[in-house]
């Protein structure tokens, strides 16, 4: 069988991807096979291979990459942003299959079947089948869930939270405050002596929410909400 054009592509990034060291060469690498849009479909000596829209993630198992060096490459904001929707686990049957299911398709290069790849490659739970969650930063994996950014989705859950008279209060607080601050310094500066002004150490739905939104331990969130650790 002969190659095609976008065969030549896949086969020059799994070689390529096989010999970098440096995430940010891995994710030129990454993120320029998946806006190409050759690993949806391409043919190799070993038979044409063919991938849904939600699929990239089995298309990396089948190159190889390890679930941890592409978390690594996906921590970058920019990759995160644009692969996300390529493994998005909740949509139609038409643009994911089930891994079995999409391996059965999967032309193999040896015995190694695509479920036995994944498990190897560390993309499974305890090398059973069941994919492990997305490798995407918390904010990746917030604005897929949401369709806004975890700050945003933050934002709009606290003002719920707050009963919606008291928000009225609240607002025209802030609107009679804002005009007294000169810049965003001030704003800043009056924010930290909110923090620190209240009492004891921050509660611990507060911590965890800071946690998850900036990408930092439990201990790191307490102690930049005023805590100590």
């Amino acid at each position: 069988m002969t190659v095609d054009e976008a065969g030549d592509r896949v086969l020059r990034f799994v070689s390529a991807a096989k010999n970098l060291t440096m995430v940010g060469e891995l994710t030129n690498e990454v993120l320029g096979i998946a806006e190409s849009g050759d690993w949806r479909r391409y043919q190799t000596a070993l038979g044409q291979d063919e991938w849904r829209e939600c699929e990239f993630d089995y298309f990396l198992i089948a190159c190889g990459l390890e679930w941890q060096d592409v978390s690594h490459v996906v921590a970058w904001t920019r990759a995160g942003d644009t692969l996300a929707p390529l493994m998005d686990r909740d949509v139609s049957a038409a643009k994911r299959r089930p891994l079995e299911e999409a391996a059965k398709n999967w032309h193999a290069p040896g015995p190694e079947t695509l479920v036995e790849r994944a498990a190897r490659l560390g993309w499974t739970k305890n090398g059973e089948g069941e994919m492990r969650i997305p490798p995407l930063p918390p904010r990746a994996r917030a604005k897929l869930a949401h369709g806004v950014t975890m700050d945003e989705h933050a934002k709009a859950t606290r003002a719920e939270r707050v009963e919606a008279e008291r928000r009225v209060e609240l607002d025209k607080l802030v609107a009679e405050i804002e005009p007294r601050l000169a810049d965003d310094l001030e704003r800043r500066y009056v924010i930290d002596r909110l923090r620190l002004s209240k009492r004891g150490r921050p509660s611990g739905s507060e911590a965890r929410e800071l946690a998850e939104r900036e990408g930092v331990s439990l201990r790191t969130a307490r102690r930049r909400l005023g805590g100590s650790g």
